[in-house]
């Protein structure tokens, strides 16, 4: 199995700096070193961005891109949100998901890690917004399921709440590495259920 065009959409604060050294272009280089076949990388991701602006601003583009792999990482604005709304995510969450399986590409998905202590809220604010983090969590591991993607847990990835995978508003390139790492593992497993591609 191979993915010759890859396209990352995303919540992506830190988007626009070492590119390179993202987790989506280390993805790309190790899949193209794992299955022998390049994999090119179109990183769609901005941030912040809620999973609304990500159906507006990026979703678009995808359907003319005939991707053969799409990731979609989301969450993590939109629990910040003072108006965050659990079931407006959900459905959000549902239509996204909804659109790009249609395309007959392997999804791509993480939950999101358990590091409400990481990010940049009041301290008082840091229990609401743990409980949003894992209501997302469920969230997209639902739509996963749902649509069979396949689904970093980064909510219970060993070593991914470490603080050294943090930086002040993005992952440290550890942090990148560390996910990237998990998301290749995953997808060249012996387990791999990928979905069918197009003819």
């Amino acid at each position: 199995m191979a993915w010759p065009i890859y396209v990352a959409l995303g919540d992506s604060p830190g988007a626009g700096r070492h590119p390179e050294t993202t987790w989506p272009a280390q993805l790309a280089r190790t899949l193209t070193e794992r299955t022998g076949r390049p994999c090119a990388l179109t990183d769609l991701r901005a941030g912040p961005a809620t999973v609304a602006q990500i159906i507006d601003d990026q979703f678009p583009a995808v359907p003319g891109l005939r991707a053969d792999l799409v990731s979609v990482t989301v969450g993590l604005t939109d629990v910040q949100d003072p108006g965050f709304e659990e079931c407006r995510f959900g459905s959000d969450l549902k239509w996204l998901f909804d659109g790009l399986a249609a395309m007959s590409a392997t999804l791509l998905t993480c939950t999101l890690p358990g590091v409400a202590e990481r990010l940049h809220v009041p301290a008082v604010l840091v229990p609401m917004i743990h409980d949003r983090m894992r209501a997302a969590s469920e969230a997209i591991r639902a739509e996963a399921s749902a649509h069979d993607a396949l689904c970093v847990d980064a909510w219970s990835l060993p070593g991914m709440a470490d603080p050294a995978n943090y930086s002040e508003n993005d992952l440290t390139s550890r942090g990148h590495r560390l996910l990237a790492g998990a998301f290749a593992d995953l997808m060249t497993g012996p387990t791999l259920r990928a979905r069918p591609g197009r003819p």
